[in-house]
C-alpha cells in the first residue's frame, strides 16, 4: 500500500493548516485568559517557606484599637516590638506619604524606630503596560525622612484582563527605577545576590495556596504581647491590611472565589522568590512545536487507520495533554492548554469532515455504478460491507442465469445501428429490473445476452428460488413485449434461460488496475451450457438437477427434458424445463408445457431410458403434434437408437460435443 497517497497529502495537508491556525492564536495569544484559567487549576496547595509571617491589620485589631488610620504612635509600637522580636526584615505595607498631624515629633519617633529595624515600605504608582514592559508613574513616596531610614519597593499588584492577579513585574521603569515590595525585602533579607535573567523582569508567581495559608497573627495581639517572641525570631514578618473595610484584597489563581489580601500577594512573591521556584511559560516556540505534534498524530492516525482508530486517540491524546501539563507544572512550567487541545480537536473536525465528504462523495459514485447492475438490497449490502469489493473471491454456494434472445439478429438486420441500441437497452432495462427485483446482480451484458448471479453479497437460503422466479418473470414479460408489439418489423422474438445452483467463487476477479465483480467455477460453466440446451428442445427454461434440487420442493413445476453430458463435463447432469409455478403461488398447477401432457412426456421419458424407443416413439409422436420441439427431437434419437441399439449399460445420457 502506498504510503503518500493523494488522500494522505490532502489530509496532511489539513492537518498543517488546522495546527498553523491554532498557532497564530497561541502566539497572538487570543484566549490566554482562558488558557490561564485552565492552568489555575493546577495549583495545588503546599507549605510555605517557614520564614516569612504576616502580621495583619484585620477585623480584630480595628475593633481593639480602633478606627483606621491609626497614629504614628501605634506604628512605632508595631516596628518595635517586631525589631526587639528580632525580626530579620519588615516589610511594612503601610504609606506614609504625608507628615503627622501631630507634628513633626510624632513623625521623628517613627523615623527613630525605622532606623536599624531593616524595614521596607512601600511606593504606590500608576502601572500601565507599554510596549510588553510595565510603566509606573505618579508615584506616592513615604515621607522624606522615613525614606532615609527604611528601604522602599512598589506594592502594586498588576491584573490579567480577567481581573486575577498572577504575576508581579520586580522593577517597575520610571526615570528612576523602581523595585518590587518582595524583591526589595528579598534584596535585604540576604547578603546573596540574585539576578534576574534579562528581559525576565515579571515574575509567574507560584501561589502556595489559598487565603490565609501563611501563618497569620494580629496585630493586636502583638501589641498586647500575645504572640510568643520565638514565633518571630528570624522571620521576615510582613504586615499589612486584611480587614475587609480596608479593601486591599483581590483575585488570585488560588483564590477559589476567596480574594487574597496584598500583604498575602506579596508574601507568595516572595516565598517564590526564596523558593526559586517561578513559574515559566513554554517558550512560543516549543508552544507550536507541540501543536504540530498533536495535529500531525491525529491526522496519520484518522487518514491511515479505520476512524475508530483516531476517534479513540482524540480524548486519549487530550487526557495526556493535560496529564503532561499537570506533571510539567509540578516542575514549574506552564504549558499551553487551550490550543494543543484546540488543535487535537480542530484536526480530527476537519480531517474526518473532508473523510466524510470524499467517502460520500465515493459512495455516490460506487452506487451510481452499483445501481446499473445491483438490486438496492444487495448494494445497500456492499456499501456496509465494502470488503467484499477487494480483489480476490468467496466460495459459496449461489446460483448462476444466462440468457439470450433467439431471434434478435433477425431483428438487427433491418434496423439502423441507432434504432438496434435503442431496442436493445430498451430490452435489457426491463429485463435488469426483474433481476433486480429479486436481489440478483447483473454480472455483465453480452450484447443481448444476460448473465446474473444470487446469493453473491449476503446469505440468501432461497437464491435458487429467486433465480427460477426471475426466470419466469423475463419469460412472461418478453412474451408482453412480443403480445404488444415492441419490436419493429412485426418481429417476435424468444428467449432461452439457463438457471444452475452450486459451489461457485464470487468476488473481484482481474488485476489492481481494472476488475469485475463476477463469479467463477465449473458451476459457472455448467449454466451457459445449460442455456444453449434451449435450442435443442425447442424450450425457454431449463434448470440443472442441482438448482432443482435446491429449489423449494413443490414452488415450481418442472418437466424432466434429458440426461447430458454437455461439452467439458464428463459427468451427466439431468436438466428439467420449467414450466410455472405451483398452486402455492399460482392458484392453478399446469399439467402441459405448452400443448404437451406433462404425464406422457415423462412416461415417454421413462421408456426411452429403459430402451423401450418404439413405445416411447408412438408417445412422442402422439405429443409431436402439438408442436412439441422437444418431443420432435426425441423421436429422431428414438428412430436412430432403433437402427444401431445404444451400448450395453447405456443409462439415458445424451452426449454434447458442441457448446
Amino acid at each position: 500500500m502506498k504510503l503518500f497517497t493523494r488522500r494522505f497529502r490532502e489530509n496532511m495537508i489539513l492537518t498543517l493548516v488546522a495546527s498553523a491556525v491554532m498557532s497564530a492564536c497561541f502566539v497572538s495569544g487570543v484566549a490566554y485568559f482562558l488558557d490561564a484559567r485552565f492552568s489555575d487549576l493546577l495549583f495545588l496547595q503546599r507549605t510555605p517557606r517557614p520564614e516569612i509571617a504576616i502580621i495583619a491589620i484585620d477585623d480584630k485589631s480595628i475593633q481593639g484599637i480602633g478606627q483606621w488610620p491609626w497614629k504614628r504612635a501605634l506604628h512605632t509600637e508595631i516596628i518595635t516590638k517586631l525589631h526587639e522580636a528580632g525580626a530579620r526584615v519588615i516589610g511594612y505595607d503601610v504609606n506614609f506619604p504625608e507628615a503627622s498631624s501631630a507634628g513633626a515629633a510624632d513623625d521623628a519617633v517613627l523615623q527613630k524606630a525605622l532606623i536599624g529595624a531593616n524595614v521596607v515600605l512601600p511606593v504606590e504608582l500608576t502601572l500601565e503596560k507599554i510596549n510588553g514592559e510595565w510603566v509606573g508613574s505618579n508615584p506616592l513616596y513615604p515621607i522624606a525622612s522615613f525614606q532615609k531610614s527604611a528601604a522602599t519597593g512598589s506594592v502594586n499588584i498588576p491584573r490579567d484582563g480577567d481581573g486575577i492577579a498572577r504575576s508581579m513585574p520586580l522593577y517597575i521603569s520610571k526615570k528612576e527605577a523602581q523595585t518590587a515590595f518582595a524583591e526589595m525585602i528579598f534584596a535585604l533579607q540576604s547578603t546573596e545576590l540574585r539576578t534576574v535573567p534579562k528581559g525576565n523582569e515579571v515574575v509567574r508567581v507560584n501561589f502556595a495556596g489559598p487565603p490565609g495559608n501563611f501563618p497569620r497573627y494580629s496585630a493586636v495581639d502583638l501589641l498586647n504581647d500575645k504572640i510568643a517572641v520565638e514565633k518571630l525570631r528570624g522571620k521576615i514578618v510582613l504586615v499589612g491590611a486584611t480587614a475587609s473595610d480596608l479593601h486591599d484584597d483581590m483575585m488570585v489563581p488560588t483564590s477559589r472565589g476567596i480574594p487574597m489580601s496584598g500583604i498575602e500577594i506579596h508574601a507568595n512573591v516572595l516565598d517564590t522568590l526564596l523558593s526559586r521556584n517561578e513559574l515559566q511559560t513554554l517558550p512560543k516556540p516549543y508552544g507550536v512545536a507541540l501543536i504540530l505534534i498533536y495535529a500531525l498524530i491525529i491526522g496519520v492516525l484518522v487518514t491511515r487507520y479505520k476512524l475508530r482508530f483516531g476517534t479513540i486517540a482524540v480524548p486519549i491524546l487530550a487526557v495526556v495533554h493535560v496529564l503532561i501539563a499537570i506533571i510539567a507544572f509540578g516542575s514549574n512550567l506552564i504549558l499551553p492548554i487551550v490550543w494543543p487541545e484546540m488543535a487535537i480537536f480542530a484536526t480530527y473536525v476537519l480531517v474526518v469532515a473532508t473523510r466524510y465528504f470524499h467517502e460520500k462523495r465515493e459512495r455516490e459514485k460506487l452506487r451510481a455504478t452499483l445501481d446499473q447492475y445491483l438490486s438496492p438490497k444487495v448494494v445497500s449490502d456492499l456499501l456496509a460491507n465494502p470488503d467484499k469489493l477487494k480483489l480476490g473471491g468467496e466460495r459459496r454456494s449461489m446460483t448462476v442465469l444466462f440468457s439470450d434472445l433467439r431471434g434478435f439478429t433477425t431483428l438487427s438486420e433491418g434496423l439502423k445501428p441507432e434504432m438496434l441500441v435503442t431496442v436493445l437497452n430498451a430490452y435489457l432495462d426491463t429485463m435488469t429490473e426483474k433481476v433486480f427485483a429479486t436481489n440478483g446482480v447483473v454480472d455483465k451484458y453480452m450484447g443481448d445476452a444476460i448473465m446474473a448471479f444470487w446469493g453473491a453479497s449476503f446469505l440468501d437460503p432461497d437464491h435458487t428460488d429467486r433465480a427460477i422466479q426471475t426466470a419466469i418473470l423475463m419469460r412472461s414479460t418478453l412474451n408482453e413485449m412480443n403480445a404488444s408489439k415492441s419490436w419493429p418489423n412485426g418481429v417476435q422474438l424468444n428467449l432461452g434461460i439457463g438457471v444452475n445452483s452450486g459451489d461457485m467463487v464470487v468476488g473481484n476477479m482481474g488485476s489492481s488496475k481494472r476488475f469485475d465483480y463476477t463469479v467463477m467455477g465449473d458451476a459457472v460453466n455448467l449454466g451457459s451450457r445449460i442455456e444453449g440446451l434451449n435450442k435443442e428442445y425447442g424450450t425457454q427454461i431449463i434448470v440443472s438437477e442441482f438448482a432443482k434440487r435446491l429449489a423449494t420442493p413443490g414452488k415450481f413445476i418442472y418437466r424432466t427434458l434429458d440426461l447430458v453430458a454437455v461439452k467439458g463435463k464428463k459427468e451427466p447432469v439431468e436438466i428439467f424445463e420449467v414450466v410455472g409455478v405451483s398452486s402455492s403461488a399460482m392458484g392453478t398447477v399446469p399439467k402441459a408445457a405448452g400443448d404437451c401432457p406433462l404425464a406422457e412426456f415423462e412416461q415417454a421419458i421413462e421408456l426411452y431410458r429403459v430402451q423401450e424407443f418404439e413405445e416411447a416413439k408412438l408417445i412422442f409422436v402422439k405429443l409431436a403434434e402439438s408442436g412439441d420441439a422437444a418431443s420432435k427431437l426425441y423421436i429422431g434419437r428414438c428412430e436412430e437408437f432403433m437402427a444401431h441399439p445404444p451400448e450395453p449399460g447405456w443409462n439415458g445420457v445424451w452426449v454434447y460435443t458442441k457448446k
